[in-house]
């Protein structure tokens, strides 16, 4: 009898053993889960939850057998819990302050629910920003192509005077240019952005190639008796296209947002590993509020005048995956009424 009371309690152990074995081994396997898991009797009591639950729900970590309404304190969040329980479902949407989360709810053997939350913010802005870029390049196509519509059927359908003709054709070839840049900017910009452009390591004399870049805006500067000056120099490593670009949209815009009469400085500084470059305009100025999103696409602080300068929205978006692409930063200063500055930095070449 003692014998086969000691075999009883041996098996016994051994299963005990086996349970607590596969009870870790399962909590191991949830607590691996990258999404939130929450398991909840019929009862509504808390069974099991995993860190990913408690660091996404923003809950403390659950004693057994709690009571999901002494644990959740928001109120929408509860009444989900509460509802998965009495009714499963599947693939609901669900905020939780800024975070957008997909809820699905399976019932269990026996009564409760197991609840799984994918956190889909970022999905969620990246589509945001998807129907906005598509939104935005619809209207910036829109209006120039409207614009040579209009044109080219009146000269059509009309014999309207010479001078006239001549106005309509100047027009429909300043709205093609418009159309030709923004198309130029946006291969550019899908390039930077899928990773298709990848910067050379050379060295750039930064001097010339600010000198070249002015003579090449000489013209329209001088139509606005624009002043430019330049001061210091210095070589940086990195893709010598590329910086000329950057710099080509800085003092573009530079020019499109100065009015007659202003000036355009480029101060060029060297500050240990690093080269700082200034472009500083006395233009109209960017508003506080402003400042954060001027590398947005197509955001503009002035978009009438931007448009009628011929900008495409795009440079500053452009200027910024450039700049870091090459191992450098980007940011503008601001005061309006008084100008502004943009700041680059890039890697200084060694002597």
């Amino acid at each position: 009898m003692a014998a086969r009371a000691l075999y009883t309690r041996r098996a016994y152990q051994r299963r005990l053993r086996s349970l607590e074995g596969e009870r870790d081994e399962l909590q191991a396997l949830i607590n691996w889960i990258g999404e939130a898991v929450v398991a909840l009797s019929g009862d509504g009591k808390v069974l099991r939850t995993n860190p990913a639950a408690v660091n996404l729900l923003g809950i403390p970590k659950p004693a057994p057998g709690v009571h999901l309404g002494d644990l959740i304190t928001h109120p929408g969040l509860r009444e989900l819990l509460e509802e998965a329980v009495a009714n499963p479902f599947s693939g609901r949407d669900f905020a939780l302050g800024d975070r957008r989360l997909v809820v699905s709810a399976r019932s269990v053997e026996g009564g409760g629910a197991v609840l799984t939350f994918l956190d889909v913010t970022e999905v969620r802005r990246l589509e945001t920003v998807r129907r906005d870029f598509v939104a935005n390049v619809s209207h910036e196509l829109k209006t120039p192509l409207t614009s040579v519509r209009g044109f080219a059927e009146t000269l059509l359908e009309d014999d309207p005077p010479e001078d006239l003709r001549r106005t309509f054709l100047s027009s429909i070839r300043a709205n093609t240019l418009r159309l030709q840049h923004l198309v130029d900017d946006l291969l550019d910009l899908s390039r930077l952005e899928s990773g298709g452009w990848i910067a050379k390591e050379e060295k750039v004399e930064l001097g010339p190639a600010m000198r070249d870049l002015w003579d090449s805006f000489q013209e329209t500067a001088s139509a606005g008796g624009l002043d430019f000056s330049m001061e210091g120099d210095a070589t940086v490593f990195a893709d010598r296209q590329g910086v000329v670009q950057v710099f080509r949209n800085l003092i573009a815009n530079a020019i499109r947002y100065t009015p007659d009469g202003g000036s355009i400085k480029v101060e060029i500084r060297v500050e240990g590993p690093v080269t700082k470059v200034e472009v500083r305009d006395t233009g109209i100025g960017i508003p506080a509020s402003a400042l954060p999103r001027v590398f947005e696409r197509f955001f503009r602080v002035d978009p009438h005048r931007a448009r009628a300068k011929g900008g495409t929205g795009l440079g500053l978006a452009i200027v910024r995956h450039l700049v870091r692409a090459m191992g450098g930063k980007v940011w503008a200063e601001s005061e309006p009424g008084k100008g502004t500055s943009f700041f680059v930095t890039l890697p200084t070449a060694s002597p």
